[in-house]
C-alpha cells in the first residue's frame, strides 16, 4: 500500500488522505487514480466502446442464434 501511495504522490500533488480515498474508490488501481486526477470530468468506462458496425453484427448474430435455437426446438 505504501508503494502505491508513493507512486501516486510522485505523480500528483494529492495529500495522503486523498490518495487513500481514491485508492479505495478505484479498488487499489494506481493507473485509474492518476488518470482521474489528470482528467476528473472524464468517467473511466469499464465497458469497451463499440462502433456502429460492431453493434450491427452483434444484432445479426443474436438474431441468427435465436432463429437457430427456435428451429432446433421445433424438431
Amino acid at each position: 500500500m505504501d508503494e502505491k501511495k508513493g507512486i501516486i504522490s510522485r505523480q500528483t500533488d494529492m495529500s495522503d488522505v486523498e490518495i487513500e480515498e481514491k485508492l479505495k474508490e478505484f479498488e487499489g488501481d494506481v493507473e485509474k487514480v492518476i488518470k482521474n486526477y489528470m482528467c476528473p470530468e472524464k468517467k473511466i468506462n469499464k465497458e469497451p466502446i463499440q462502433s456502429k458496425n460492431q453493434l450491427r453484427y452483434k444484432l445479426i448474430r443474436d438474431m441468427m442464434d435465436k432463429a437457430s435455437k427456435d428451429y432446433l426446438k421445433k424438431e
